[in-house]
């Protein structure tokens, strides 16, 4: 069997086999390694990335001024916001209570993702932040989030989604997110 490859990526390589067109393979890519010159992840990053299934684990340089990554995960800097959740992880996650904020789309075609447990520290969930996560079973909402986008679970086909009762925005009923 061949030996996945990793993709090493800094601005001026990754526009390069965008342009071109070189890299072909991403089914293969399990790693990600974004460099400290990397400052956004703009469409044409955001798209790659979004088309490697595989991918398991993004690591972010040390020395990089706006990203972070923990347990293969990307986060903004000081791990406020969780930007995004590689598509080739499966299971169960729990969402760490250092995070404030799940970004739009962060969680979007995870495919293998089960369950998601959210942090009592998370006030703000984005704009499609779980959408087309279609094995995902179960979701628990806690009381901080006060704030949810659109699409946010959009195309989930068996998801429970629970939230706590003392939650002042939402409520859950028979598994669906509701607005008090």
């Amino acid at each position: 069997m061949k030996e996945k490859p990793t993709l090493t990526v800094n601005i001026e390589h990754l526009k390069q086999v965008l342009i071109d067109g070189d890299f072909d393979n991403t089914e293969s890519v399990k790693e990600l390694v974004i460099s400290e010159s990397i400052t956004e992840i703009d469409k044409e990053l955001l798209e790659f990335m979004d088309m490697c299934d595989c991918l398991e684990t993004i690591t972010v340089h040390p020395g990089n001024l706006v990203f972070a990554s923990e347990n293969g995960i990307l986060f903004s800097k000081y791990k406020s916001k969780l930007l995004y959740f590689p598509r080739g992880l499966e299971g169960d996650y729990i969402v760490p209570d250092f995070v404030s904020e799940i970004g739009r789309g962060a969680f979007n075609g995870c495919v293998g993702l089960l369950s998601v447990v959210i942090s009592d520290t998370v006030e703000v969930i984005g704009e499609g932040a779980f959408y087309e996560c279609m094995c995902l079973q179960s979701v628990f909402i806690p009381k901080s989030v006060v704030k949810i986008g659109e699409f946010a679970f959009g195309g989930g086909f068996s998801m429970t989604i629970e939230v706590d009762p003392e939650n002042p925005v939402f409520t859950s009923e028979n598994g669906e997110l509701k607005r008090k």
